[in-house]
């Protein structure tokens, strides 16, 4: 988190006393907070034999942040909304992967490290970039910065 929040302030010149600077760092703490608690889940489901895993909305964890952060940010320039988003997925994206690694603890294993890896990026990393790429476009600039 802390990682998260150095990152965010140097690269978008933001004051700490800012408004969008304490409304982004409440969104990662609850998006960290969701995350923690889906963790917690799966590792109380990882007890049971239910049969095959159907992730439906699981990658909003990591979408849903980065897309609301744009619009936190959408009075400042591309470069801080791309970094704001970003960020969100430097708190996101390692919690997801440790609650379906918590999901699908059978033992270590190539296979279900590989596993994991793979959905973590299907659903976690992959819808970051998507929501990235939305939180940059949120914004009214000339588009000089565009990517």
């Amino acid at each position: 988190m802390a990682t998260a929040v150095i990152l965010t302030w140097r690269s978008s010149s933001l004051r700490l006393r800012g408004v969008a600077f304490w409304l982004w760092l409440v969104l990662t703490v609850l998006a960290a907070a969701a995350l923690i608690w889906n963790a917690l889940y799966s590792a109380a489901l990882s007890t049971i034999a239910f049969g095959a895993i159907i992730p439906i909305f699981h990658w909003l964890f990591t979408f849903v942040p980065a897309v609301v952060a744009g619009l936190i940010f959408g009075g400042h320039d591309g470069r801080a909304r791309t970094s704001a988003a970003l960020n969100t997925g430097v708190v996101t994206v390692p919690l997801f992967a440790m609650s379906w690694a918590l999901l699908a603890s059978d033992g270590l294993s190539l296979a279900g490290v590989a596993g994991v890896f793979l959905i973590t990026v299907r659903l976690g990393v992959a819808p970051l970039a998507v929501g990235v790429i939305f939180a940059r476009a949120l914004g009214g600039d000339s588009g000089s910065d565009r990517l």
